[in-house]
């Protein structure tokens, strides 16, 4: 189980100096800090280990901390959490990858260091042979390089340090790495040993179990003998206490630690003297029937009187939700109303899906979405109607009328069911929010018409400037679309006008997005517009042509004599003449063509003569 202890996002809650250093400033004259509690709620808490130290600094990665869920190695909620890396390869929670054929899974490496969890992703350093691929931590530790070697893994840190994490036997098949040794400069060395073992579960299967046993660190530089040893002693194992899957395999708990022995070794070839034992108390929790631990105490050096003392380091109480393994429920408190609520406020039990009935509308009427049962009346919620036609408070008279030209009321916002309803539409036709300073509960208790109070808010100051504010908007997108257009035609110069108009302090037509969408307008037109050049020009007519149509016309019959003193009777006669009108309506020259014109010189007897007229 404590292979996912790292998975409980929790605050660390890191070992301090031993007993006997300094706790100036600490968090407790204990030396540990007494405990944290997560985002999620849990309460963290780990503890105090006193362990010599190590050369080089290397850790020791060795902690029990609470805040597990399920049993841990330490009893319910404990755990002593591993170091390891995983590799999965199934599809499980993920997208698998997209093939023609079968479904795979997307390769996925993590790394579990002391309550760390990193996402690795691949780096390919050389294409080979042989191909050389690194692995880094996706976010939150630059400083980490990892490479995989045959059956292990191995971590480099920034502090030169090598970790490296083997595929123990008993753990094929699962895609573990367990974290076997840490190397630094110096010969210092850190090695851990585990103990796997099969535990039956129900079933009839085998459950996978890892303990952690022991720790050897403070290396002799001769050989392969350490100075230092912490042992962890379990108990007999018995029924399975937790069960948990790690891909297709069946992790479980069915033992406790019982004893933790520090111990030291004067030379290689001497055994190991224990400096400290810490045991363990466990009780039983009366929620889950596990073990829980109640206490832990330490026992001194072997071989002196201070092993047989049993000191105090920790001991915890916990709450339990259940009695005689029953949950029991009580009324706890009673909350009154606040003094000077609303009456007509309302009823709380209509506001969840309590207030849907059963596929059916209000009561009386037809159709379903699902409106209110006939438990919950509307009657009871919504305004009936006022005298007037509008709506009418049904507890109008548990408050004092207002005044209808009031509209600065102290209440922010209708708080009746009646004001609320007369609200919604008078906002919907007029366009029209004046804030929670208007009294709609007033004016729907004395039953206005939705009609009435639009009237009453258009003559307000707000709303007829809220109603010349919306003209003005739709007016200037008009306007500036306009002179886009204009500047464009006309000047052949966008920006123009517009650049002229702020720089005079005209404030109208300021919509730069209509300005601009007239200014395309006006671009599009004129490279659509018709070219001069695709215009059909006026035939050319030649002299005898154009006698032949006079001809034609009858215009050649026009005695210009007449109208050789004014050229404007001339040009009219010709006009009139060409046009088919009667020549009673044109200038006297054209009405003398119609027939003979007296001479002067005959007298008057007999007909005239006709003489050109001479020219001028």
């Amino acid at each position: 189980m404590g292979l996912f202890l790292s998975l409980w996002s929790r605050p660390s809650t890191a070992q301090l100096a031993p007993t006997g250093g300094h706790y100036g400033g600490r968090a407790s004259d204990t030396g540990t800090s007494p405990g944290a509690v997560n985002a999620s709620g849990g309460y963290s808490a780990s503890i105090p280990l006193e362990l010599p130290a190590s050369q080089g600094g290397l850790p020791v990665p060795i902690s029990i901390s609470s805040g597990t869920r399920g049993v841990g190695a330490v009893g319910l909620g404990w755990d002593i959490p591993l170091s390891y890396i995983r590799r999965d390869m199934s599809f499980a929670h993920r997208k698998p990858q997209v093939t023609s054929t079968v479904l795979a899974g997307r390769e996925q490496v993590t790394l579990f260091l002391q309550g760390q969890v990193l996402d690795l992703v691949p780096r390919q350093v050389s294409a080979g042979p042989p191909q050389v691929v690194h692995w880094l931590p996706r976010y939150n530790a630059p400083d980490l390089l990892l490479q995989e070697q045959a059956s292990t893994w191995v971590m480099h840190d920034g502090d030169g340090r090598a970790w490296t994490f083997t595929a123990l036997t008993g753990l094929e098949g699962t895609g573990l790495w367990l974290l076997t040794s840490i190397t630094g400069p110096g010969n210092t060395a850190v090695q851990l040993h585990y103990s796997i073992s099969r535990t039956p579960v129900p079933g009839g299967s085998l459950g996978l179990t890892i303990d952690l046993r022991q720790l050897l660190y403070n290396q002799h530089p001769s050989g392969n003998c350490f100075k230092n040893e912490i042992a962890l002693n379990y108990g007999w194992p018995g029924a399975a206490m937790s069960l948990s899957l790690l891909g297709d395999r069946v992790l479980t708990r069915a033992r406790s630690l019982n004893t933790l022995d520090v111990s030291s070794r004067a030379t290689c070839a001497s055994l190991p003297e224990k400096l400290r034992t810490y045991t363990f108390a466990y009780g039983i929790d009366p929620d889950t029937q596990h073990p829980r631990l109640d206490a832990v105490t330490m026992q001194g050096r072997q071989g002196t009187p201070e092993q047989a003392i049993a000191l105090p380091i920790a001991s915890y109480t916990y709450g339990n939700a259940t009695t005689n393994g029953r949950l029991t429920y009580a009324k706890t408190a009673s909350i009154p109303m606040p003094t000077g609520s609303d009456p007509s406020g309302l009823d709380a039990g209509c506001i969840g899906k309590e207030c849907q009935g059963g596929g059916g509308g209000f009561p009386g009427q037809p159709g379903g979405g699902g409106g209110p049962s006939a438990i919950n009346d509307p009657s009871l919620y919504l305004p009936g109607v006022g005298a007037s036609g509008g709506s009418a408070d049904p507890a109008a008279t548990s408050r004092v009328a207002t005044s209808v030209a009031s509209f600065t009321q102290s209440p922010t916002g209708p708080r009746t069911p009646s004001g609320v309803v007369l609200k919604t539409p008078v906002q919907l036709m007029t366009g029209i929010k004046l804030g929670s300073s208007f009294d709609y509960d007033s004016l729907a208790a004395r039953g206005f018409t939705v009609g009435q109070v639009a009237d009453q808010l258009a003559n307000t100051p707000e709303g007829a400037r809220q109603i010349s504010k919306m003209m003005n908007a739709f007016k200037d997108q008009l306007s500036s679309f306009g002179q886009g257009v204009g500047d464009v035609i006309i000047f052949w110069c966008p920006g123009c006008t517009e650049h002229m108009r702020k720089t005079w302090g005209i404030t109208s037509g300021g919509d730069s997005n209509a300005y601009m969408w007239g200014s395309i307008t006006g671009i599009i037109g004129s490279i659509m517009a018709m070219n001069p050049s695709a215009f059909v020009p006026a035939p050319k007519v030649t002299v005898e042509d154009f006698r032949q149509y006079l001809h034609f016309k009858g215009a050649d019959k026009v005695q210009v004599l007449p109208c050789t003193t004014n050229c404007t009777s001339t040009t009219a006669a010709v006009e009139y003449t060409l046009a088919g009108r009667p020549m009673a309506a044109g200038p006297p020259c054209s009405r003398a063509s119609a027939g003979a014109t007296p001479n002067p010189e005959a007298g008057g007897r007999g007909p005239r003569r006709r003489v050109p007229a001479a020219p001028r």
